[in-house]
This record gives structure tokens, sequence and C-alpha cells, in this order.
């Protein structure tokens, strides 16, 4: 097993009372206890008050990486880059073409590409649309700033520039997915207009799971020695759309009943581009669509109860604990493991890819938008 060493995500805040048994770690999208151990008590103390201070320095990195290496499944810490032994896969960039470009300009290019191969996917306008329903048309991630972190010996490492999106991901849904929002005010409307709302964003659920295979085949081809793991991953998935189904029947609806956003579409269209090119960007989306951050509780699960649709509420819950016994929010993290220190341009491709990627997901939720209105 490849061991890492860890740096706290800079939102990252520690709660340590001497007096109380409990740890608390926090993130804005994540709050963990943590038994206290006695014999470590005093260490955890001094690294708590550097943590909260901004007082680290590399002095610390070895405390620092065993402290956070007991919560490694837990996004609250970038990976550091450090020296990885061969033999190693080598995943390079195809060409130039998404290296250069505005935000509009790149999102048009890879649809258009998708477009080519299966004309059914979208329109002309709705490629056009699609620009519209994002929360913004330009690239703002850090893309230098990650790429400087994560290197070492003027290469990327892989791990570490991961580490990195996942942070910029979760602070991009922070800003701009509402979903939650959209969901606490369900309660304004009819129960017969809850029940079709809740039936929509499951419909959308539903439809991932159903393109689930068709979008992971092209990373057979990207994988490299990771191949058995992927194979094993779409297994894991196959009859999940079944699950969804039945929380749709037990909404009195079925999925052809429903339409699937554009939003949605590209999605998934994306996850099929990206596996297909670049594994590193594709590892980067599998742990956005497997692992959302838990902000608050599941707000569709607890929708779906606080509204008495009690058998659906089940249903989703059963998807949730599948992928949760199956290991599938860390799951990403293991398929870049055997991957060499990559290119600049490889690692650069990786996080335009995922950004555009992490404003689809954010945009998902709009279609609760009409049925508020309504």
């Amino acid at each position: 097993m490849q061991k890492y060493l860890y740096w706290p995500y800079d939102e990252l805040t520690i709660d340590f009372n001497p007096q109380d048994e409990n740890l608390s770690l926090k993130t804005p999208w994540l709050s963990l206890m943590i038994k206290k151990n006695s014999e470590q008590n005093p260490l955890w103390e001094i690294l708590t008050d550097k943590i909260n201070n901004h007082k680290l320095t590399a002095h610390d990195i070895s405390a620092i990486s065993n402290f956070f290496s007991n919560f490694k499944d837990y996004p609250i810490s970038y990976i550091l880059p450090s020296p990885k032994k061969s033999p190693l896969d080598k995943h390079l960039v195809s060409d130039g073409r998404h290296l250069e470009g505005s935000f509009t300009e790149q999102l048009e290019l890879i649809l258009k590409s998708c477009q080519k191969e299966d004309s059914t996917l979208f329109t002309s306008e709705e490629i056009r649309q699609l620009k519209n329903l994002l929360a913004r048309q330009n690239w703002q991630w850090d893309n230098e700033a990650a790429l400087q972190f994560a290197s070492i010996n003027d290469r990327i490492h892989p791990e570490s520039l991961f580490s990195v999106a996942r942070r910029y991901h979760y602070l991009e849904i922070l800003e701009n997915e509402h979903g939650g929002e959209y969901l606490s005010r369900l309660n304004t409307l009819e129960r017969a207009k809850i029940q079709n709302a809740l039936a929509i964003i499951i419909r959308q659920n539903h439809f991932v799971t159903e393109q689930c295979q068709s979008s992971l085949k092209p990373a057979l081809k990207t994988a490299l020695s990771s191949i058995d793991l992927v194979k094993d991953f779409m297994k894991e998935e196959k009859g999940h759309d079944k699950i969804l189904n039945k929380a749709l029947f037990h909404l009195d609806v079925s999925p052809e009943t429903i339409d699937v956003s554009l939003q949605t579409r590209a999605s998934m269209a994306l996850l099929k581009y990206v596996a297909g090119r670049n594994f590193l960007a594709f590892s980067m989306a599998i742990n956005s669509f497997e692992r959302e951050p838990p902000i608050k509780d599941n707000s569709l699960i607890k929708s779906l109860k606080t509204h008495g649709f009690m058998e659906s509420a089940k249903f989703m819950e059963r998807h949730s604990t599948i992928n949760e016994q199956g290991g599938h929010s860390t799951i990403a993290l293991d398929f870049i493991a055997p991957m060499d220190l990559c290119s600049k341009d490889y690692a650069l491709e990786a996080l335009r890819l995922m950004e555009i990627i992490s404003l689809l997901h954010c945009s998902v939720s709009k279609v609760l938008i009409n049925p508020l209105a309504s």
C-alpha cells in the first residue's frame, strides 16, 4: 500500500479541549469527531495549536503525516509530493487541444467531439444553452498554484494534484451548488409537486447509473496497470439503476416519464470523454461522482423522509450504503497509485477537464428551479 505524506487543507481547524474525550476536526464540508489517544494528547495539542494558528513548518511534516494518516479516507488534507517507486505507469498527454482556450471554447470543443461520436447526445442549440446553465463561464481554479504545490523534480505527483483538485471541487460546490437550498424550499409546495420535484432529482441520479458502464468503459484503454481495479469498479456499479428505479416506482413514476436534464447528460458525456483521454482527470471525476462532500445530512434522503416517502428513501439509502461498503468513496485515489510522475501538460489538462466537470455537477440541481417556481 502506498504511504503518503499529508498536510492539512487550508480550511481545516481542530477543536482540542484537554477535558473532552473527543477531538473535533472541521472543514466547511466535513466535521469529524475523533476519540482521543491519551498517549498522543500532548503531541496532538501542540499540532492543534500550530494548525489553527498557521504555524506549521517543514519540520512538522513527519508528525503531521502520522497524525493525518489516521484520517486518510477523509477529504481533510493534501497529499504532499514525494518520490514514487518504479516501475510505474507512464501517462502522456495526447495533444495540446485542452491546454489553451477559454472555458466556453473548451466546453464547446469537448461537447462537439462527443456529438460527433453520437449525434443524438446534444443538438447544436443545446450546446449553446448549456453555457447559460453554469454558474460561470470562465476559468477560476488556480492551476498554477496547484501545479507548483504538486511539483517534484520538475514533474507532477498525480496523487498530490488529485488532493488539490479535490479541495477545489469541494470549494466549488460550497459556492455554486444549491441543491440543499432548493430541497429545503419544497415545504412551500403542495404534496403532488413535492413528489414530482423529488422524482426529477432521483431521475438524474438514475440516468447516471444507467450510463455508468458506457461512460466508464473507455477508461479500460487508459488505465494501464489499474485496469483490474477499473473492471472491478464497473462490476460493482452494475445494477444500481435498478435500485434507483425502485425509488422512482415508490414515487409512482417511471424513468421514461421524466426528462433528463441537459447538464446531467453533459456530465456523463464528459466522464466518458475524460475516461478515454486522461486517466488522472478520470480519477478526479470519479471521486466527484462517488464522494460528494457531506456538508450536511444527505439532503435528498432527508427530504424524502421529511415528506413521508419512506419506501423511496429506503432504496436511496440502500444505494448509498452499497457505495460506502464497496469503498467507492476512496477508489479514485487507488486508481492513480501506480501512475508515475507526469508532465505539467498532462496535469494541466486534467485540472482543466475537472474544472468543467465540477461546474457541471454544480448545475444539476437547477432542475428544481422550474418545479419551485410553478
